[in-house]
């Protein structure tokens, strides 16, 4: 009886305790010494983001999944699907004996399963499945005045989702860009220079780091001496819509960005778009 009423508390604890998605993005932190010395290349393969700042700083993206990553996602949703049916009268039947135990120790009775069915079984959000964490470690290089970092990700097109510090299973702190933020495209073999804009254009910083407390007005899009003989191109900046908080930070946007990110109220808008009709009502960069 023991045994039994212990593992009746254990799965009531399981319950409960946080999922951890499928990871289906491949990235990897480059480090400039190793590039110098040829212990890390440029794969023309791959896609390449860099950003700098005066601090150490953090960023979370968001990468649109591809029609491949789209089908494994929905293939894996069938296999948990099915899998989770053939087991549901186990379970079911399972219950119905703990219900007799738990009601005899008097102890609070185990919640009923709930019969999995196509449109209420969830293996979670695909988003979550595209996340690259940049940061605030394994910078590419850094001085007294800059840090920068270089991530070799997928090609493809990625969202500034927030200054989020990750942690496994457990959700993360910062801040979400879930009300608005900017996309980019990321080509292979070319270096994507974001430059120094999370730290100009509202990419707080959230780690208990030691940091300076300057921050950068004016952009500066220079690339570091030894990226400069690699094939690179500008991160060309859009607005992107309003993203679901995946991991329960603190809800925000980015600030509004001249020529590229704007806000009607709390509708995003994106000012690279085709200018509104003759007549319309002009929409300006306006902030938070």
């Amino acid at each position: 009886m023991i045994g039994r009423i212990a593992a009746i508390a254990l799965t009531a604890a399981a319950l409960v305790a946080p999922a951890v998605a499928v990871a289906q993005v491949a990235s990897a932190a480059i480090d400039e010494k190793k590039l110098t010395t040829g212990k890390a290349t440029i794969d023309p393969a791959k896609g390449y983001i860099y950003f700098h700042g005066p601090s150490r700083l953090t960023m979370v993206l968001l990468k649109t999944p591809s029609d491949a990553q789209r089908a494994k996602f929905e293939a894996d949703w069938k296999e948990g699907f099915d899998k989770a049916k053939k087991k549901y009268p186990a379970k079911l039947a399972r219950w119905q004996s703990d219900m007799k135990v738990a009601s005899e120790a008097k102890l609070k009775l185990p919640e009923k399963p709930v019969e999995p069915t196509e449109q209420t079984f969830s293996i979670g959000d695909i988003e979550t499945r595209m996340v690259v964490s940049v940061g605030p470690l394994f910078a590419f290089a850094k001085s007294d005045a800059d840090i920068g970092y270089l991530e070799e990700v997928e090609p493809g097109t990625y969202t500034l989702y927030g200054p989020i510090m990750l942690a496994p299973a457990a959700g993360g702190s910062g801040l979400c860009y879930c009300m608005g933020s900017v996309k980019f495209d990321v080509a292979p073999g070319k270096i994507t220079n974001l430059g120094n804009f999370a730290a100009v254009h509202g990419f707080e910083q959230v780690v208990d780091i030691p940091q300076k407390n300057d921050r950068p007005t004016e952009e500066n899009w220079d690339l570091p001496a030894s990226l400069r003989a690699y094939p690179s191109v500008r991160a060309d900046l859009h607005a992107a819509g309003k993203m679901n908080n995946f991991y329960g930070a603190m809800v925000g946007r980015m600030a509004a960005v001249p020529g590229v990110l704007g806000y009607e109220r709390d509708t995003v808008v994106d000012l690279k778009a085709a200018p509104p009709a003759e007549g319309a009502p002009q929409v300006t960069a306006t902030g938070p």
